[in-house]
């Protein structure tokens, strides 16, 4: 008997209306983990409840909050036991650090979302390898470039794209910034990346290591062979900065303005 919850799958409550979206998504495949007393009739027998989507072999270390051998009177709650599980293969998954793309890729319809806006880790090091030695910067999925500016300027390092994640579709993309006819595109830059792939393996890929996957997603697109948890990049020294704005406007002599714009 699992230790005071059943893998129910049938309707839910009004309360719990997004979760009801969220099974016509993934095919009806949500387990939502009920609470059950002994005598509730949606327990599920079961021999070895490790068989089970959320439930262990010893639940003493997760609170032990449902009992089936209380009272039917006595409180009940999910305790450490996870929410909710998805016992299906071949759903449509779509990643997302920040949101960023013009395209909105990672807003695809009818996908279970995988975000990873919260991985925000940033460490320098100096890396050395067959291909590259010098400074270099890991970085969550999570971090966008503005939140990365204290960290670098600290080291006496630059960050160009202010406004987009450093590590999901942009470099994945390819990655152009204000200064890359200098430094060349953000993939030029990537010296690895931590990955989870599709079979659910924990990988590093770079030029010596699972380097076809590697190649693939330096510049190949974001959402198309692993989840990126983090990259590990070479970093570039700051130094002085000079701009120009120019504007135009279509009022006036309309011959002056078109040679402006193609000059």
């Amino acid at each position: 008997m699992p230790y005071g919850l059943s893998s129910f799958n049938g309707a839910l409550s009004a309360d719990r209306w997004w979760l009801t979206d969220c099974r016509e998504t993934i095919g009806q495949d949500l387990l939502w983990r009920i609470v059950s007393l002994r005598d509730d009739p949606r327990i599920i027998i079961q021999s070895d409840d490790t068989l089970l989507s959320v439930t262990v072999m010893s639940p003493l270390s997760l609170n032990s909050s449902c009992s089936p051998y209380t009272a039917p009177s006595a409180s009940c709650t999910l305790g450490n036991l996870a929410s909710y599980a998805v016992n299906k293969k071949d759903i449509r998954v779509s990643i997302k650090n920040i949101g960023h793309g013009y395209l909105r890729r990672s807003a695809s319809k009818g996908s279970l979302a995988l975000r990873t806006y919260n991985l925000k880790d940033i460490s320098f090091s100096n890396y050395t390898s067959a291909y590259y030695t010098g400074l270099a910067v890991k970085l969550g999925a999570g971090v966008r470039a503005f939140k990365a500016y204290k960290s670098a300027f600290g080291h006496g390092l630059r960050v160009t794209s202010p406004t987009v994640g450093l590590v999901g579709g942009w470099v994945l993309g390819g990655g152009r910034g204000t200064s890359s006819s200098l430094y060349r595109l953000g993939a030029d830059n990537n010296l690895e990346y931590d990955v989870v792939t599709t079979e659910g393996r924990h990988l590093v890929a770079s030029p010596s290591e699972n380097s076809e996957l590697f190649w693939a997603m330096n510049g190949g697109g974001g959402d198309a062979y692993a989840v990126v948890i983090s990259r590990t990049t070479s970093a570039h020294l700051g130094g002085p900065v000079a701009g120009v704005e120019m504007t135009f406007t279509n009022t006036g002599d309309d011959d002056a303005y078109s040679a402006a714009v193609k000059a």
